[in-house]
């Protein structure tokens, strides 16, 4: 696999699971997102990833892609370091990251919070995998 890559098997398709993070995930909260996490036991370790831009939140369809691209790309680039943490355990993380904020950062904003939250995550499940 690429080391910048972002392929589909990581990220949530299925129809179930946003709903399940909602109910179940524990919360992360790091100005202007709001990450829910939930791990399942699975037969290969990895995570699936999910980007939510609420349309009550930011009304016009243009700037939520915009946003959704923005939170996609700093993942891209930077959840090399999550994919070598969670990957030898059995156990997919399934991780939902919603924008909380009105109005739309700047990429440079996103990138270092979306940062931050991934040395969270990392942090997480090393506690509870311990």
């Amino acid at each position: 696999m690429k080391l910048f890559s972002l392929p589909k098997k990581e990220r949530i398709k299925d129809i179930t699971i946003p709903a399940l993070l909602y109910n179940e995930g524990i919360v992360f909260f790091e100005y202007p997102f709001l990450c829910k996490v939930l791990e399942k036991d699975a037969s290969v370790g990895g995570f699936q990833v999910l980007f939510g831009v609420p349309k009550r939140k930011i009304k016009g369809a243009v700037e939520r892609n915009k946003i959704r691209r923005r939170m996609r790309e700093a993942w891209r680039l930077n959840c090399g370091d999550l994919r070598n943490s969670v990957k030898p355990q059995k156990k997919t993380m399934f991780i939902g990251l919603y924008y909380q904020a009105t109005t739309i950062e700047s990429y440079k904003t996103i990138e270092t919070k979306i940062k931050k939250l991934i040395h969270r995550l990392i942090k997480h499940h090393e506690e509870t995998n311990s």
